[in-house]
């Protein structure tokens, strides 16, 4: 087990990052490696302008503005690509976390160069892990971006804020092709299952993140790569790179990133299982503060109290032990890309689907298989939260699931696992505070209700760690129904208001987006729980947070 070294200050979240700029006004300056035929606007670069919050909207325009040097910036990309200059430079995306802008070099070639916030996770470590992990990625035949160069874990940064410099890949998002997936899917989803099989097959030693060698501590120099039995196993480029602590955000959002935990790696489930839950616990000790009733964090009965938290946490402990399912295959430590919708998936713009790259591997972990098993949104029937129109009919998912169980193991073997009470159970304990213990709760008592048929014949008819009255039941039960009540009002409002529940609109909907945040206001009503208005900027923060939802209870009915 291994303590993640404490970071510099400069690499932890929220941190204001430099104040240096540097924007050309047509020629060039300094080293006069940026030449654009006009001068470049500061709040377009420096500044949303393609994306907009619906809460505390001024608030977070200034949270977000991102000041770096320009000039640096296009050095470093320059002396990547061998360039003698860049003659364009355009920003063509911005999200939560990050400000993506395509720099066009000397010779007409392109790249895209992506500066990041740091909001959940520390930006260069984030950074050097996504690095290692796409350059991995290469290895093993997956189509992702080339990276370039990144900001070092370690090193001076002239840029002023996280940056990595990467391939731009042709092609277009699936997302503007979902017509084109529902007529004919075979081919994509053969080789999104193929994708699967590869990175199934290559098992690592432990669960957390990839990382180059040198980037982990030195105690985790010389332990192995991969699993005794894996595929790629004593192959040359596998001792580039070892596993090193999670980028999970349970263990890095906010002022945890300050708190000692251990971020792994892990061996195995049960101590995975208990760091996440001795992390929710440390956060809450040191960091928790009970809500207010009028906060949208606020929950009835004890469930706004830190210790009740603390408590259902320590259940979790003692059940931590049982919480793996009894096939190993299923917990076969894989990688998975963590964020895979069809934004981030790059096809041809006409003609067959097919698979050109995939992006945005900011935050990939490596896991146990059983909790990856998801059937990618793009492939669900009519996904209720989206950023893309659904495209799908059942049949798409049901064909991605079927060609993964004709795959064999381990892929066939962790399926009977997806959506049971073994994946519930490994996520129970994930930013528990302060909305959370519902769920938490919920899943131990379901625990306590199938121990006999679903654990206790796995370990020789041990007794359940977790016992609870009737009294309590019918109290986790009540909380459990109110949960749900509070579910359906929030997803009402999403259909109602047309965005997630983060708030982010793209610049050009966000007058009709609000318009439609006020009318659902007046309309919705549900059993005690009153829609807060999206607008009420003193209310939200567009941190994505369980504290960021859109209710709160209505204190006469509390």
């Amino acid at each position: 087990m291994t303590l993640w070294l404490r970071l510099p200050r400069g690499c932890l979240p929220h941190r204001p990052f430099s104040s240096r700029s540097s924007i050309p006004n047509g020629a060039s300056s300094g080293k006069g490696l940026l030449r654009v035929p006009r001068p470049l606007d500061p709040r377009e670069i420096y500044e949303d302008t393609l994306i907009r919050c619906l809460r505390n909207t001024e608030k977070v325009q200034r949270e977000r503005r991102l000041v770096f040097d320009v000039e640096a910036l296009a050095e470093a990309a320059c002396e990547a690509r061998g360039a003698r200059f860049v003659q364009g430079f355009e920003k063509i995306g911005e999200g939560q976390n990050n400000r993506v802008f395509l720099l066009t070099l000397s010779d007409s070639s392109q790249l895209v160069a992506r500066l990041t916030f740091g909001t959940l996770f520390p930006a260069h470590l984030s950074n050097a892990s996504e690095a290692a992990t796409l350059s991995l990625l290469h290895f093993l035949g997956v189509p992702v971006p080339e990276v370039y160069a990144w900001s070092a874990l370690h090193a001076e940064n002239a840029v002023g804020a996280p940056y990595m410099l990467a391939e731009r890949v042709a092609g277009v998002e699936l997302s503007t092709r979902l017509r084109a997936l529902r007529a004919n899917p075979g081919h994509l989803i053969s080789q999104l299952v193929r994708i699967r099989q590869k990175l199934s097959r290559t098992q690592f030693s432990a669960y957390g993140a990839i990382y180059f060698r040198p980037d982990v501590p030195p105690e985790l120099r010389d332990e192995p790569l991969l699993a005794k039995g894996s595929a790629g196993e004593g192959e040359e480029w596998t001792d580039r790179f070892r596993i090193g602590p999670s980028l999970h955000r349970v263990f890095w959002m906010g002022e945890r990133a300050g708190l000692e935990l251990d971020r792994g790696p892990w061996r195995d489930v049960p101590t995975f299982a208990r760091s996440l839950a001795l992390a929710e616990q440390t956060s809450i000790r040191s960091l928790a503060r009970p809500p207010l009733p009028t906060s949208a964090a606020y929950r009835s009965g004890d469930q706004s109290q830190p210790l009740a938290h603390l408590r259902a946490l320590r259940s979790f402990l003692a059940l931590a032990p049982y919480a793996q399912p009894p096939e190993e295959e299923a917990r076969a430590a894989c990688l998975l890309h963590p964020d895979f919708h069809a934004g981030n998936v790059f096809v041809p713009p006409e003609g067959e689907l097919d698979v050109r790259g995939i992006i945005d591997w900011q935050g990939a972990g490596v896991g146990p298989l059983y909790q990856q098993m998801s059937t990618p949104d793009f492939l669900n029937p009519h996904p209720l939260v989206t950023s893309y129109p659904s495209p799908s009919s059942p049949s798409l998912s049901e064909a991605y699931n079927l060609q993964l169980a004709a795959s064999g193991p381990p892929l066939s073997t962790a399926q009977k696992y997806n959506s049971t009470l073994w994946t519930a159970l490994l996520s129970a304990p994930l930013e528990v505070w302060p909305t959370n213990l519902a769920l938490l709760r919920y899943v131990l008592l379901t625990v306590q209700r199938t121990w006999g048929e679903v654990f206790a014949p796995h370990y020789r008819n041990a007794r359940c760690p977790v016992a609870f009255s009737l009294e309590e039941e019918a109290e986790i039960e009540r909380q459990w129904e109110e949960r749900m009540r509070v579910e359906g009002v929030e997803d009402e409002a999403v259909k109602r208001v047309g965005v997630q529940l983060e708030g982010w609109v793209k610049v050009g909907e966000w007058e009709r987006a609000r318009e439609r945040s006020r009318r659902a206001l007046e309309e919705i009503d549900v059993e005690g729980f009153h829609l807060l208005y999206l607008l009420r900027d003193k209310s939200f923060n567009c941190r994505p947070s369980h504290a960021d939802g859109l209710l709160v209870p209505d204190p006469s009915a509390v």
